[in-house]
């Protein structure tokens, strides 16, 4: 998948040769390998190429649209593999954004968002793997190639992950403050159009997904929520 940097994005910018080995050198390596024994290669990109236009806040994002987000080291990296990526004809480039997992891991979205003291008011598209990532295999055996926006229809709120959190943790959460006022920051909504033409079938909508894994997280998962917990 590539250099995504720890804590966040902006590691990339410190440290840009670590990022164009990994996200650069790496991914090609992996592309030419599979080239030269004329397998199929996909690879996990990043849909954090977008914000939202407040003159159409309402638009879809296609795959073939320019980034229009502040340029860094980590977005300029992004969209030079993706063209790179366009000279193989066995490689599928799958844009993710925002993974949410089955649980409450601290990588996966709602985890990240149950224990920030502050959850900006973002609305956007997601990448909720229990949905989406069995559905690779189908691609890889097409041998799909070209970029594709890798999340599920539609947006998730995160105001109201933090209020659906809110009804099933545990007394002792420290539930985040809603920022209404944070600086903007890459939050869209991709077009899934095709993504569900070439897995052939509807792409699952993110929020109804959001919201059963919240309602199906059990208390050993919501008491890591606490302050003691692990």
């Amino acid at each position: 998948a590539g250099e995504r940097g720890r804590p966040n994005v902006a590691w990339c910018d410190t440290h840009p040769v670590e990022t164009v080995d990994a996200n650069i050198t790496g991914q090609l390596n992996v592309a030419a390998a599979c080239h030269a024994r004329g397998l199929h290669a996909t690879l996990l990109g990043s849909g954090m190429l977008y914000s939202v236009d407040p003159a159409a806040p309402d638009h879809k994002f296609k795959e073939d649209e320019a980034p229009n987000v502040k340029r860094s080291v980590y977005i300029d990296l992004r969209v030079k593999m993706e063209e790179l990526m366009s000279y193989f004809d066995n490689v599928l480039v799958l844009r993710v954004l925002f993974p949410v997992s089955a649980d409450l891991d601290r990588r996966g979205l709602i985890g990240k968002l149950a224990r920030f003291e502050r959850v900006d008011k973002v609305q956007c598209s997601v990448t909720v793997l229990d949905d989406l990532f069995p559905l690779v295999a189908g691609l890889a055996r097409n041998r799909v190639k070209g970029v594709l926006n890798f999340t599920n229809s539609g947006t998730v709120e995160y105001a109201e992950i933090v209020n659906e959190l809110s009804k099933v943790a545990p007394a002792g959460w420290r539930r985040p403050k809603i920022d209404a006022d944070a600086p903007s920051r890459p939050a869209c909504e991709l077009d899934v159009e095709r993504l569900a033409a070439a897995c052939g079938q509807a792409v699952p909508d993110a929020r109804s997904s959001v919201l059963r894994i919240i309602g199906g997280l059990g208390d050993d998962e919501l008491g890591d929520l606490l302050p003691d917990g692990n």
